[in-house]
């Protein structure tokens, strides 16, 4: 493949029901792939390989002409948005020419498109770091990171001189006069409410810091990642009056799902553990024709009417705060 074009990404918005998503750029083996994910709000929620086998169901590529497509485990949620780059970042050489050796057209062509591949690659990531203007004479700056001594580096960052000749002592990220308004709109209708007393000042501050930490810990819950419960081979066998035990606080959950007898409907109530953080997304799939696991409206669920989970059925749900509520569903 003649790479006469600079392709080094492709980029796609979910919709809630899309798994399969194409590039156009070359790729010699899967790693040289790499899968960002991020919510609605612009959090990293994935980053994976191609060969990974939790997050992807599966990859193909032609490492001759080029392109491929990315198969999700489950559809891209709406408003998430998927990057798919080339990530031919390992430093070695796979190609080689030995004497008397076959030394035809094909293997340099290969050879020339790693190169090029990982060129690309050093591109984009050079495009995505900091640099110094033209203007700037290189031998009077120093790019090393300084020693700051003993002095605690807790919720601080780096800034550049004065005089552009390199790192000056870091800041406290909580004083930039933007961070509030960054991080929550409640943190800066707080600060905009500090009047004119000392007393007013400070309680805008403590709301603000309130805020700031109420913000980090959604970030911080949002970027959990995917947690898997069984597998097509060994689902999790559910009860009727045990129902779905479901914990944890990821973001999202699959479970594989099978019933323990032939045909069960769930008596539990809730016939599904309650969620433990509003926003959690669950879906299931049943995995067995004769261990059929039913569930119906009510008792935890607000779904559309009663559901049958044989293999390859599945459901999604999102945690409401009360209860399940179904987003989803693909019958067999």
């Amino acid at each position: 493949m003649s790479r006469s074009e600079y392709l080094v990404e492709a980029q796609y918005v979910g919709t809630g029901a899309v798994s399969a998503y194409e590039f156009d750029f070359l790729i010699g083996q899967l790693d040289d792939l790499e899968v960002v994910v991020n919510n609605a709000s612009g959090v990293e929620t994935q980053r994976v390989r191609g060969s990974d086998a939790t997050y992807l169901s599966s990859v193909t590529y032609d490492a001759v002409s080029g392109g491929g497509t990315v198969n999700l485990l489950l559809a891209l949620p709406s408003n998430y948005t998927i990057l798919l780059l080339l990530a031919n970042d390992l430093p070695t050489q796979p190609y080689e020419f030995r004497d008397k050796s076959s030394f035809t057209l094909r293997r340099i062509e290969s050879a020339f498109d790693w190169l090029t591949g990982s060129i690309q690659r050093l591109t984009y990531r050079a495009n995505r770091s900091i640099k110094t203007n033209d203007n700037t004479t290189i031998a009077a700056f120093n790019p090393m990171w300084p020693p700051f001594g003993a002095e605690s580096m807790s919720k601080k960052i780096p800034s550049f001189s004065t005089a552009g000749t390199g790192w000056a002592p870091v800041t406290e990220w909580t004083t930039l006069p933007n961070v509030a308004l960054a991080v929550s709109s409640a943190a800066a209708s707080a600060a905009s409410a500090s009047a004119s007393s000392a007393s007013q000042t400070a309680a805008a501050a403590s709301a603000a810091a309130a805020a700031v930490s109420a913000a980090a810990a959604a970030v911080s819950a949002a970027a959990a990642t995917i947690s898997i419960v069984g597998t097509r081979a060994a689902p999790q066998s559910i009860t009727a009056a045990g129902g779905i035990a479901f914990t944890g606080s990821a973001q999202r959950s699959l479970w594989f799902v099978k019933s323990n007898s032939v045909l069960v409907a769930i008596s539990a109530n809730p016939q599904i553990a309650v969620g433990t953080v509003t926003g959690q997304e669950l879906t299931l799939i049943g995995c067995n024709d004769t261990d059929v696991l039913t569930l119906d409206d009510g008792t935890g669920l607000d779904q559309n009417g009663f559901v049958e989970l044989n293999n390859g059925a599945s459901i999604r749900y999102i945690w409401d705060g009360t209860s399940w509520n179904e987003i989803s569903r693909s019958n067999r």
